[in-house]
């Protein structure tokens, strides 16, 4: 262990600001259209390769964004919840064909006594819907939403439509989770025990800390879509009470909420660490917390790959990891990679290359249309907002492999 002022300097330098001036220029160009704070991290086979940043935490502020910079992820939140499951999966606490309510008995009632872990995780399990009285309260109070779902009858049949469980799905991998850990912590504790402090991930919370909330950057959402009607099925699974705009997501008590499909707060660094380790197969700087066999099965297409999903009216490209394995509509696709990612609403991103060892993520306050959502509803994929960021990373990528 460094000690002293070789450790001090240590610390300052692997959070430096790292860079290119490929990528420089492509985010110079994001911030010139209107971002207003974006960090861009990445890693290459665990090497930090790029981590820099632009722009204020807020809108008309004089605060400059950097390194230690926090930004609500919103949905990249999921690949974090599915990978504390996986990890639950991987040590033989959990059982992806069991039934839900083997872990969670309070679950197995109102038609949802067959439903599978692997439902829940693929999004298959009928249960996209959130209570009707939900309030920003309510929504971060744990038990009582754990309680609801559990009284809570599915929408349509489990395990016969893919159903985009958009709010639904953290509460409900996050309790399988804590049910099947033996210490029975918050699931936001183990996260943080079992995910991060292997991986050496210091700034990513489901559940700020209030001493660190200072540090978070505060959204806008300055060109919103026309909502959809009042009869949209979406407002099920995100009613308008609760729904992802920053007149929720910059309170204080839903920062410090654990909400683990939608609250996840980080910087980019620590969620390109936590996707260098699905880029590792597994495996990160020497830590193995999955096996390659596992990660690898992330790839593949969950049932009924190609259907309209019940909610969004669309294709959701979801692999068996519970994560997307397609990033239209963010960066450029590019043939032959094999890529598990996860989007956030707003566009905030997690992504990693299983091939080239590449990770990066972007995180940012300005709320954008998610593409990967528009292109549910429309065959046509819009512009991706970071085209130019993801390419200058992949090409500084294949430039040093």
């Amino acid at each position: 262990m460094l000690r002293g002022d070789q450790g001090m300097a240590s610390v300052t330098e692997s959070r430096a600001k790292l860079t290119d001036p490929r990528v420089e220029e492509a985010l110079e160009r994001v911030v010139a259209e209107g971002e207003v704070g974006i960090q861009v991290a990445a890693f290459l086979n665990g090497e930090r390769m790029v981590d820099t940043w632009a722009g204020v935490t807020a809108t008309g502020g004089e605060t400059e964004v950097d390194g230690e910079t926090l930004f609500t992820i919103f949905s990249v939140s999921k690949a974090v919840a599915a990978c504390a499951l996986h990890l639950q999966v991987e040590r033989g606490l959990l059982d992806y064909d069991a039934p839900v309510g083997r872990y969670w008995p309070e679950y197995a009632q109102n038609g949802k006594e067959d439903i599978t872990v692997r439902e829940v995780l693929l999004h298959r399990a009928g249960m996209p819907h959130m209570p009707e009285d939900v309030t920003p309260e309510r929504l971060c109070d744990w038990d009582w939403m754990v309680a609801r779902l559990a009284e809570m009858t599915p929408l349509v049949t489990p395990g016969t439509r893919n159903t985009y469980h958009s709010y639904t799905f953290g509460w409900l991998v996050g309790e399988i989770v804590r049910r099947s850990d033996p210490a029975y912590r918050p699931f936001g504790e183990f996260v943080q025990e079992e995910l991060c402090a292997p991986l050496g991930i210091d700034s990513l919370y489901l559940g700020i800390p209030p001493e660190e909330e200072h540090r978070v950057a505060t959204l806008v959402y300055p060109n919103r879509p026309t909502p959809p009607p009042a009869n949209d099925r979406r407002w099920l699974a995100a009613p308008l009470a609760v729904n992802f705009v920053p007149e929720i997501y910059n309170r204080s008590d839903i920062r410090r909420a654990c909400l683990p499909a939608s609250g996840g707060i980080a910087n980019a660094r620590s969620v390109a660490t936590l996707f260098g380790m699905i880029a590792g197969q597994g495996e990160l700087n020497g830590t193995r917390l999955l096996s390659r066999k596992r990660v690898l099965s992330f790839l593949d297409p969950r049932p009924d790959h190609e259907s309209i999903d019940f909610i969004f009216s669309g294709v959701m490209l979801v692999g068996m990891g519970g994560m997307h394995v397609d990033p239209r509509g963010v960066v450029r696709n590019r043939a032959g990679e094999r890529i598990v990612c996860q989007v956030g609403a707003g566009s905030s991103l997690g992504w990693a290359n299983l091939d080239s060892g590449l990770s990066f993520a972007f995180c940012h306050n300005r709320m954008i249309v998610n593409p990967v959502m528009a292109a549910t509803q429309n065959s046509k994929v819009l512009e991706p907002p970071f085209a130019e960021l993801g390419d200058a990373l992949r090409d500084l990528a294949a430039e040093r492999s």
